[in-house]
C-alpha cells in the first residue's frame, strides 16, 4: 500500500513513487527482506510465503488525499508493472482509494455494529400486515441478558436510559422486592429491528408454545428505563430474573420513516424535551459522526449523556448557544462584565444545528465545578 497525505485534498500519484511501489513488490517477491526495517522484514516474510503459493492474489493499493484520476503515464507504469508479474497467470492488481472513498471508510468504521437480539415469548400473538410483529412475555432473566450490548442497543431511541431517577427506582424496588407484580405495573417494551427469525415450538398449532425470535438490526425504542432498571435489579437480587416483562418486537424492513413514527409514538406518554426530539433529526447524526471522524471529537445529543469536557467536543445545546446572539448583561450583574464565551469546540458559525430549537435553554455553564 502507498498513501499521499495533502491538506488542501490535492494529493495525486506520480510515476517515481508507483516505480518505487512496484521495487518493493520486487523485493518481496524474490525474498530479498533485508532492505526493509525490522518490522517490514517480518511482514514481507509472511508475504512472500504467501505469494510462493501461487494462489494468492495482490492488489496494491494507492491510497490518494485527492480526488484527480491518475495520469497517463501513471497507468503506463502500473500497467508494464503488472504484466511483468503477471506473465503465468492474473495475480497483480490495484486500487486507486481517493479521499471520498477514503472518508466513506473512516465514517463506515465508526459506526456501530447492529445489535442482534434474542428473545423467548410466551405466551405470545403476531400481527402480520402491514408491519410484521410479535408480542408476548419475556422471562426477566434474559432480559437481563440483553446487557452485553450496552448502550448500542438503545440506538435508535430518543435517549439512552436516565439513570436511577424516582420512576427508575421504583422499577427496581418493584423488581427485587415484588418480581410476581412487575407486568401488571410496567407498560412493556418496543423493539424496532430489520427482520426476525423466528423458530415456533410447533407449526399445526404455533401459538400454544413459546417462539424464539432473532431480531436483526434491534434497538430499544421504548422501555429503556424499563429494559435498564431489569439489568440493574437482576444485579441485585435474583428473584428478579423471575418478574415477567411484555415486550414487542416490529419488524420495520428499513423504513426509516416508519421506524421515527413509531419512536416518537411510543414515547408520547413521557415527558419528552425538544433535545431528545432532535436526536431523530438526520443533521444530528451526520454532526456526531463528523465530528468524531474529522475531529476526533464527542458531540453529544442525547439528554442522558454525560456532557463532554472542553477538550472532547461539546453537546448539542452548547452548539445552539454558540449560534445564539449575545446575552445582555443579566439583571443584578456588575456593570461592563461580559457575557460567557461560547464554546470553542463548537464555535459561533456550528454548521448543523440550525434545527437546534432557539427556545433551548442556554447555561450559563455547563461545566461541573465551574463557577
Amino acid at each position: 500500500m502507498q498513501a499521499k497525505w495533502s491538506p488542501e485534498g490535492t494529493a495525486k500519484a506520480d510515476e517515481t513513487a508507483v516505480h518505487k511501489l512496484f521495487a518493493g513488490l520486487t523485493l518481496i517477491d524474490s525474498g530479498e527482506a533485508a532492505q526493509f526495517n525490522p518490522r517490514g522484514q517480518i511482514l514481507a516474510k509472511r508475504a512472500h510465503d504467501l505469494i510462493s503459493e501461487r494462489t494468492t492474489r495482490i492488489t496494491q493499493v494507492i491510497a490518494l488525499m485527492g480526488i484527480k484520476p491518475p495520469s497517463p503515464g501513471v497507468q503506463l507504469v502500473i500497467k508494464n508493472g503488472e504484466a511483468e508479474f503477471n506473465s503465468l497467470g492474473d495475480y497483480v492488481g490495484h486500487h486507486f482509494l481517493h479521499a471520498p472513498e477514503i472518508h466513506a471508510l473512516v465514517r463506515k468504521d465508526q459506526r456501530s455494529q447492529p445489535v442482534t437480539l434474542k428473545a423467548t415469548l410466551s405466551p405470545w400473538f403476531s400481527v402480520t400486515s402491514p408491519y410484521l410483529s410479535y408480542e408476548g412475555v419475556m422471562q426477566g432473566e434474559e432480559v437481563a441478558g440483553w446487557v452485553e450490548h450496552g448502550n448500542e442497543l438503545f440506538a435508535r431511541n430518543i435517549r439512552n436510559p436516565l439513570g436511577l431517577t424516582p420512576i427508575n427506582k421504583e422499577l427496581v424496588d418493584t423488581l427485587t422486592e415484588e418480581p410476581s407484580l412487575f407486568w401488571y405495573f410496567n407498560n412493556g417494551v418496543t423493539v424496532l429491528c430489520d427482520s426476525v427469525e423466528p423458530i415456533y415450538g410447533s407449526q399445526k398449532v404455533p401459538e400454544r408454545y413459546p417462539v424464539r425470535l432473532t431480531a436483526h438490526g434491534a434497538s430499544v425504542v421504548n422501555g429503556a428505563q424499563t429494559v435498564r432498571s431489569v439489568i440493574e435489579a437482576a444485579q441485585q437480587a435474583e428473584d428478579a430474573e423471575l418478574a415477567q416483562v411484555t415486550v414487542r418486537f416490529i419488524v420495520t424492513g428499513g423504513d426509516t420513516e416508519f421506524a421515527n413514527r413509531t419512536t416518537q409514538a411510543t414515547n408520547r406518554q413521557n415527558h419528552i424535551t425538544d433535545r431528545d426530539r432532535i436526536t431523530l433529526d438526520p443533521v444530528q447524526a451526520v454532526l456526531i459522526e463528523e465530528f468524531r471522524a474529522e475531529l476526533g471529537l464527542v458531540y453529544s445529543v442525547r439528554r442522558s449523556e454525560l456532557e463532554p469536557q472542553d477538550d472532547e467536543g461539546c453537546s448539542v445545546v452548547e452548539a445552539a448557544c454558540a449560534r445564539s446572539p449575545a446575552p445582555t448583561a443579566a439583571a443584578g450583574s456588575r456593570p461592563g462584565s461580559s457575557p460567557p464565551a461560547p464554546p470553542t469546540c463548537c464555535g459561533n458559525g456550528a454548521a448543523g444545528v440550525s434545527t437546534i430549537p432557539s427556545s433551548a435553554p442556554c447555561p450559563t455553564s455547563t461545566r461541573p465545578g465551574t463557577p
